[in-house]
């Protein structure tokens, strides 16, 4: 029997039963079509792709009315959320959607037959656990399952004092931040927001990090990646695998 997690917590501790889960194969998509005088097809304008409705089949019991009722309340409770969760299914070890209820649950429905629909809207990907790779002498190489291509992010250690930090990936993109470092500093970049920390505290208004392409560095199937100035940090990177 399938159950699912929302927020941390199991559906299995309100008693629900899940019937059928109805998700869709893959999220649909924003494409804008245009039609050219003169050509036999469309141009397509790509767009992000939309969001997923994931609709949960449902029957809970009580042994008697009142029992009910408090059961509607604790899950409503439970569900109403402002923003997007994390919502997982035992069926899809490993991997979560992050979601919001869309639609009220019917409780007359509930009262009368037992029975309900939990209708969420989820984030177009599917996502898996973080996945981290350490640079061995600078340098990492690995090879990151099939998927989307995704941003990473990095945290770079400095071992002793330096002027900057550089990283080139196998398309000759860089990362390159300059700034006074000093040894135990610890420097963080987030290639998907942008932003970049030292110690902690957002830096980039005190670094100079000018034509650096962080959006430039999706992960593909094979990633190398080197750093420099040699020997003078230990770096990781990290990324989350999303999944049409």
């Amino acid at each position: 029997m399938i159950t699912f997690t929302y927020d941390g917590i199991s559906s299995s501790e309100f008693g629900i039963i899940v019937k059928n889960v109805r998700r869709q194969i893959l999220p649909g998509n924003n494409h804008v079509l245009v039609n050219i005088p003169g050509r036999a097809s469309s141009y397509v304008m790509p767009r992000e792709p939309k969001d997923r409705r994931i609709d949960i089949e449902c029957i809970i019991t009580s042994n008697s009315f009142e029992g009910l009722r408090q059961k509607i309340l604790n899950i409503a409770d439970w569900l109403q959320q402002d923003e997007h969760k994390i919502l997982d299914f035992s069926d899809q070890p490993g991997k979560y959607y992050r979601a919001i209820l869309v639609d009220p649950i019917d409780e007359d429905q509930i009262l009368t037959m037992s029975r309900f629909v939990i209708s969420f809207v989820a984030e177009p990907y599917l996502y898996g656990g973080e996945e981290r790779r350490d640079f061995v002498n600078d340098y990492v190489e690995f090879e990151k399952e099939n998927g989307v291509p995704v941003l990473p992010r990095f945290e770079i250690s400095f071992l002793a004092d330096a002027a900057e930090w550089k990283l080139t990936n196998a398309n000759n993109n860089y990362i390159r931040i300059v700034n006074s470092f000093h040894e135990g500093d610890v420097m963080e970049i987030n290639c998907k927001t942008g932003a970049i920390y030292v110690n902690g505290i957002v830096a980039m208004d005190k670094l100079d990090w000018q034509y650096s392409r962080m959006d430039k560095f999706y992960l593909s199937i094979i990633n190398r990646l080197q750093a420099t100035p040699a020997g003078i940090s230990n770096a990781s990177i990290f990324w989350v695998p999303e999944y049409k």
